[in-house]
């Protein structure tokens, strides 16, 4: 049977540390089919992330991400980062 992953077709991930990039990777290992997006601020993270095949984008500026294509935003960064970030990412 396959996993339908909520019907998101687009999931970023903001922060690309252990926890974010192993979210993309076990994403991928269960076979998610949409598009991973990953943001991280340190561009080495994003590089590793894409080289691993973690994240089918990555970018290390919010304002190149298609947001068009996000449905889902998961964020993986200390929580007092939490509130600002949403203020930053709020449509």
């Amino acid at each position: 049977m396959e996993k339908d992953f909520g019907g998101f077709k687009g999931i970023l991930i903001i922060g690309l540390g252990l926890i974010g990039g192993s979210l993309a990777l076990g994403l991928k290992k269960e076979g998610y089919k949409g598009k991973i997006y990953g943001y991280d601020l340190n561009e080495n993270r994003v590089k590793t992330a894409l080289e691993l095949k973690a994240v089918d984008e990555g970018f290390n500026s919010l304002e190149n991400i298609p947001w068009e294509s996000v449905d889902l935003v998961v964020l993986s960064t200390p929580v007092k980062t939490f509130l600002d970030i949403a203020k930053t990412i709020k449509p």
